[in-house]
């Protein structure tokens, strides 16, 4: 299993979504087991992790 975390510095909470929506579907090589999301004191997202593996 392998993790990949990307890091929101300051995009809005829809377009960072939309990047890792769209790195997971150009590596289509890769088999999704679950996200992890990390919030802030507000409750904002502000890094999602991707738990993966090889298909």
């Amino acid at each position: 299993m392998n993790l990949y975390v990307f890091e929101r510095d300051g995009k809005p909470t829809d377009d960072f979504i939309q990047l890792v929506n769209e790195w997971v579907n150009l590596h289509k090589e890769l088999q999704v087991i679950d996200y992890i999301l990390g919030h802030d004191r507000n409750g904002y997202i502000q890094t999602i992790t991707v738990k993966w593996q090889s298909v």
